[in-house]
């Protein structure tokens, strides 16, 4: 099975076993890569957050990406 910028559909496919994935490098060298399930985590959850003081800029910024209000009306 080729995986081309869809990794994130195969270890769902096969969520608690272990896969082989077989690489190739840009010289046509290949490589086999194990991946065996674990609760391990290696890469951080990262989330954003509203500043408390945002400058008038920063608050523009926000409303311009987020499509919402920096401070919601309620």
């Amino acid at each position: 099975m080729k995986v081309s910028e869809n990794i994130q559909d195969l270890l769902h496919l096969f969520a608690g076993e272990k896969i082989i994935l077989t690489t190739y490098s840009p010289l046509q060298k290949m490589k086999d890569i194990s991946l065996a399930p674990s609760k391990q985590e290696y890469f951080s959850n990262y989330f954003i957050r509203r500043k408390e003081k945002a400058s008038p800029d920063e608050q523009r910024m926000f409303k311009a990406w987020l499509k919402n209000d920096f401070y919601p009306v309620g």
